[in-house]
């Protein structure tokens, strides 16, 4: 069995009308321990009920569905089940549940029927609102209440694709509007349409701005396109012509009419013509005039010699003009620009050369002014017979630039007609060889071609060292010589020969450098030089000295020298002959023999030697020693230079003058500097010693003396020129006539131009006149400026539109470049764009006018702007525009959440097209056209209105999501009503679904609907109760305890009744109860606590034991006196929860007593006498 099945059916006869309950207690077997409840039982009279809703609608009466209206009876006080759809739809009207006629608002209910009844149920009218549209996005479509605001509206106005756009006109259906948004109040269900009208774009391009139509047009409307004015002078030589139009419309006619049947793009092509300019100052050109683009011009001129002499004569040279120059007289060129041309001459003269007889000369030939001319003699020398031949020793030249002097190849400017004549001188071959030196090569000077007959200088080393071992020069054989033991000397060569150095290595001689003072006693080494060792017994050889210096003394051994058995020196004169003998002596050379005294008697410088050798070394030969003795002279070495200058002495540098002492003879190597500077363009250069000595030379003075470094003075002539190159410039000795001047008259370098004026001179000797070279005389420093008519060449380019301003100008003209037009199309989303000239000046003006002082090359420099689509049909873009190729644009759209109407949000996705990014701002490197449209994301408004809980999930969602509504809690309690959750009311229809998955089409609002069920509370502070809860309205509810009496211990609580708190609730005693709710409903049920009371007494029979009610009076009592035989009880008092000794008592229960009765035992004794013949006298006897 289960819940809700029928256990036992009681059949009851109606007596009479009314309504009773009926209780169920006292549960026994399977059901002991089972609650009983209350039942209802109606009878009686019948009552007319009426329930109505919107006709052809069904309701529900009970558990039976009907049409409406419904007609019928019900026994009075019987309760019934009515209820309506929540949602009635006809097309575009939708009618909602709103509440009974009695003030119920929730469409399912229970009602009790007590009298004649009508239950009408009252709806609300929603109507639908239905918006369409052919473009764009539209809001507003939906579900309205009636007297509602709708707000209706495209979200864009205009609409971008490519080069066709569609405008929004207005509102047409069941009514119309003209503007947007669309704002009205719903009083009926409506349909409008969004209205476009469509347009198409015209291009029309131009290399110049000169057009007019183009824009937009409405589909299959004429627009009228044409350029004014169809010739356009660019510049005085350059002329545009209109030619046709090309692209969506091809025709030679101006103006043109274009019907916009779609986007049209058309472009204005023109042709040119040029005007070619040329000049020249001799002979005659030919072919100048206009031309048309790519025409090809013949510039000629003719003849290209003019004004010709013997000796000079103009030719022609190049013409200038066209970028570079080109030197042939007759030229060709297509013309894509104007162009100036001129003819350059240039001055020729004869250039003679003689080879003077001799060998091969730099033919004679014509020559440019100013040009530099290589002449050269090859060979510079010329074979007789063998050693003897002719040599080039030098030009003489005369004319202006001309050259005489030695240089073989030499150079020369030309500057007039010039003759060079080469000059020759015979010259004999002096061979030097050399004998006696092994292992070695010693330096020989003098050899080679020299001329003939004259003296020439020879010079042998005059000692050669190999190893330890000593070769000296001894003498010359093989010619005349001034001095032939002189190892420098002179040969006379009187024919072409080979002369011979000989040397020995077998020698004695002295040391080679003898230096003491006057009165000093000298010790002279005679040293034994050989490539052997030298066997030694007897010695003897002539010493030379000089004896105006030194007096002989003696002859000694050497310490470290020869141990000679004899030993002896016989002066005689100028000499001494010595002798030394001893046996088989070993000498290993260099080897002291002996050593010679001497005494200084004079002071000079002077030699000595040995010779005439005898015995061991007869074949010995001796070099002469250098004597310096005597006293210290006083020597000066200075400049005349006079303030500071310097001098150099052996090898070291001093001031000027450097007062010094040497000894008599002794060699000092002496210098100086070679030139000073003492002004601007003044310098002091060195000439000669007054010795005549070279610049670093020996000197080797007997006497006191001054020795004195001559300078003389060079000024600078400094020959300067802008443009070419001079001559002549350099230092040149005082009163100098110094020929000076320029390479060439005229200097071209294809961009300048510059044409000699004349010189301008500084100095006394300066020359200042129009020739080209000529002479100055120095007697100061002097300068000679070059003065030039300068022209250069302005080159104006451009690689779009066209260009002037290219030419030559004179210096310090002023020139204007100009490009046009500025901005040059390539195609609706390219475009070139002048952005500055560039070369020779940076500007970015144009016309740009600047002063011509140099060779100016001007380039335009475009831009690549690319045209940047910004797009969006929401928020305010950023970006769109012409960029320049390499810029960054920042591109960005604002607000990024649109807001329509409250109900409709747009939310930034991305970008699409030419980039793909989420970022709403971000840079953009522009190297290409670029398109970006902005992605948004549709969000509607998803909306719950609820009186109680809350909807999770309600807010913006795109379209095509599913939206989950969720309704927490299902159950919402407040002051005593329960709110379940009955389901949704969507667009008019109900859902029951918890949570609701709405799929998002249109902004919406749901409903969330509720049954209210109201409480009924039983508070009751004892015993378990049933029927509290929630319950329908109107329902018959059945309470009750589960228990009257409670028992614990010596307490017990009593139900003593109800107290019902609300309009319909019950007071009373009944239990179980019943009552119809209709509002919350509190009963109290009441208790009474008792306490039980104990009386007890150990005699006597106690009264007053028993239940009481908290707090009431009790009354307790026993007998006085209880007598048991002899003993007898007395009550004295009361004890345990009471002390008291009234009896009987009373006292307030206010919580469980026990009481005990306090005795006095009495006992009666009876005293009796045993075996005493008297009666003695007993006292104490009796009760």
């Amino acid at each position: 069995m289960s819940s809700g099945d029928t256990v036992i059916c009681v059949c009851f006869d109606a007596i009479e009308g009314g309504s009773t309950e009926v209780h169920i207690r006292n549960l026994g077997g399977d059901f002991s321990g089972v609650a009983g409840g209350v039942g209802s039982i109606v009878s009686g009279s019948l009552a007319n009920v009426s329930v109505s809703v919107p006709a052809g609608t069904t309701l529900m009466w009970d558990d039976f569905e009907t049409s409406s209206p419904l007609d019928t009876t019900a026994i009075i006080g019987s309760f019934h089940t009515i209820s309506v759809p929540e949602t009635i739809t006809n097309g575009g009207l939708k009618l909602v549940f709103r509440n009974w006629s009695d003030g119920i608002d929730t469409r399912s209910r229970s009602v009790q029927i007590i009298y004649d009844t009508t239950f009408s149920a009252s709806y609300d009218s929603i109507f639908f609102v239905d918006v369409s549209s052919a473009y764009g996005v539209v809001v507003g479509e939906g579900w309205y209440e009636s007297g509602d605001s709708a707000y209706v509206y495209v979200e864009q106005e205009t609409l971008y694709s490519g080069n066709t756009r569609q405008i929004f006109t207005g509102w047409t259906g069941t009514i119309s509007y003209s503007g947007n948004p669309f704002p009205f109040v719903v009083a009926a269900s409506e349909t409008l349409t969004a209205n476009w009208s469509v347009q198409y774009n015209l291009v029309v391009n131009s290399d110049f701005d000169n057009v007019y139509g183009d824009g937009w047009y409405d589909a299959w409307s004429l627009a009228t396109v044409g350029v004014a004015p169809e010739t356009i002078s660019v510049d005085a030589n350059t002329q545009v012509f209109f030619e046709n139009w090309a692209g969506d419309t091809s025709t030679t006619s101006n103006p043109i009419s274009v019907l916009m049947t779609a986007p049209r793009e058309i472009t204005a092509n023109w042709s040119r013509r040029y005007n070619i300019v040329a000049t020249s100052e001799y002979a005659t050109v030919s072919g100048a005039g206009w031309f048309d683009g790519g025409d090809t011009a013949y510039i000629s001129v003719s003849p290209i010699v003019a004004d010709s002499t013997d000796t000079v004569k103009k030719v022609f040279d190049c013409w200038f003009g066209l970028g570079s120059p080109v030197c042939d007289s007759a030229i060709s060129f297509a013309v894509d620009k104007s162009e100036s041309l001129w003819a350059q001459w240039k001055t020729s003269y004869l250039v003679e050369i003689d080879n003077g007889g001799h060998s091969s000369a730099t033919p004679s030939g014509w020559y440019a002014e100013g040009e530099i001319v290589n002449i050269q003699v090859d060979p510079d020398t010329e074979s007789i017979v063998d050693s003897v031949l002719w040599k080039f020793i030098g030009w003489t030249g005369t004319g202006s630039g001309s050259y005489t002097g030695g240089d073989n190849p030499a150079q020369i400017r030309v500057g007039s007609h010039i003759t060079e004549t080469a000059q020759w001188e015979k010259q004999f071959y002096l061979g030097i060889n050399y004998t006696g030196v092994s292992d070695a090569e010693p330096e020989l000077d003098g050899a080679g071609y020299h001329t003939a007959y004259s003296d020439v200088d020879i010079c042998a080393e005059q000692f050669v060292y190999v190893g330890d071992v000593r070769y000296h020069f001894m003498n010359w054989s093989g010619g005349t010589f001034a001095d032939s033991t002189s190892n420098c000397t002179t040969i006379q060569l009187d024919t072409a020969k080979t002369i011979t150095a000989n040397y020995g290595a077998f020698e004695v001689s002295p040391i080679d450098t003898i230096t003491g003072s006057l009165g000093e006693t000298l010790y002279v080494p005679i040293m034994l030089y050989n490539d052997a060792i030298t066997i030694l017994n007897t010695i003897q050889f002539d010493l030379y000295y000089p004896t105006s210096l030194l007096h002989y003394i003696r002859v000694e051994e050497s310490p470290d020298g020869v141990d000679w058995s004899s030993l002896s020196g016989n002066p005689a004169g100028d000499s001494v002959t010595i002798f030394a003998s001893r046996s088989n002596y070993y000498a290993t050379p260099p080897e002291t023999l002996l050593v010679a005294v001497f005494n200084v008697v004079g002071s000079g410088t002077g030699r000595m030697w040995c010779t005439d050798f005898r015995y061991s070394i007869s074949d010995a030969s001796g070099s002469n020693s250098q004597v310096y003795v005597g006293d210290l002279i006083p020597v000066r070495i200075q400049t005349d230079i006079p303030d500071s200058s310097s001098i150099v002495l052996g090898g070291r540098l001093y001031p000027s003058p450097l007062d010094t002492s040497f000894l008599a003879g002794e060699p000092h190597t002496i210098g100086t500097i070679s030139e000073r500077i003492v002004g601007d363009g003044e310098l002091l250069r060195f000439q000669f010693w007054s010795d005549s000595g070279d610049f670093n030379h020996t000197i080797a003075l007997s006497a006191p003396d001054t020795v004195t470094a001559h300078f003389s003075m060079y000024y600078w002539l400094d020959v300067s020129s802008a443009y070419g190159s001079t001559f002549g410039e350099g230092w040149y000795p005082a009163g100098d006539s110094v020929f000076f001047g320029l390479e060439q008259d005229f200097v071209s370098s294809g961009t300048s131009q510059h044409m000699f004026s004349g010189w301008l001179g500084s100095g006394s000797g300066s020359y200042t006149g129009d020739e080209q070279s000529n002479y100055v005389l120095l007697s100061e420093p002097t300068s000679e400026v070059a003065r030039r008519d300068s022209r250069y060449y302005v080159s104006v380019s451009s690689d779009y539109g066209e260009v002037v301003g290219s030419g030559w100008f004179d210096d310090g003209a002023s020139a204007t470049a100009r490009c046009s037009p500025d901005t040059i199309y390539q195609n609706s989303v390219h475009r070139k764009v002048f952005y500055k000239w560039t070369g020779s000046f940076s500007s970015s003006e144009n016309p740009f006018t600047f002063v011509v002082n140099s060779p100016k090359n001007l380039v335009a420099n475009w831009l690549d702007e690319y045209l940047v689509v910004v797009q969006s049909p929401f928020g305010t873009t950023s970006g769109s525009g012409w960029f320049a190729s390499g810029t960054v644009d920042t591109v960005s759209v604002s607000p990024l959440l649109v807001d329509s109407a409250g109900v409709v949000r747009y939310e930034f996705i991305n970008w699409s097209g030419s980039i793909d990014t989420s970022q709403s701002e971000f840079a953009l490197n522009i190297s290409a056209p670029c398109t970006l449209v902005a992605n948004w994301s549709r969000k509607v408004l998803i909306s719950a209105s609820t009186d109680w809980g809350t909807v999770e999930g309600i807010g913006f969602y795109d379209d095509g999501d599913t939206a989950r509504l969720t309704f927490v809690p299902e159950t919402t309690e407040i002051d005593g009503y329960r709110y379940v959750f009955d389901g949704w009311l969507v667009s008019g229809d109900t859902v029951c679904e918890n949570p609701l998955n709405l799929v998002v089409q249109r902004p919406t609002t749901v409903t969330v609907l509720f049954d209210t069920l109201v409480r009924l509370e039983i508070v009751s502070d004892y015993s378990t109760s049933f029927g509290a809860g929630y319950y329908p309205l109107g329902e018959n509810v059945m309470f009750g305890l589960d228990s009257t009496i409670l028992v614990s211990g010596d307490t017990r609580n009593v139900f003593s009744g109800w107290t019902g708190l609300g309009s319909t609730s019950y007071s009373g005693r009944s239990n179980p109860s019943q009552l119809i709710i209709n509002e919350p409903i509190i009963e109290i049920a009441n208790w009474n606590t008792q306490y039980f009371v104990t009386v007890n007494s150990e005699y006597g029979t106690p009264t007053g034991s028993g239940w009481y009610n908290r707090n009431s009076a009790a009354s307790i009592g026993v007998e006085q006196t209880v007598t048991d035989g002899l003993t007898k009880y007395n009550f004295t008092g009361w004890s345990g929860d009471i002390s008291t000794t009234d009896n009987p008592t009373s006292f307030i229960v206010s919580s469980p007593r026990t009481i005990s009765a306090i005795w006095d035992t009495i006992y009666h004794i009876e005293l009796y006498p045993r075996g005493v013949p008297t009666e003695p006298a007993i006292s104490g006897g009796g009760d």
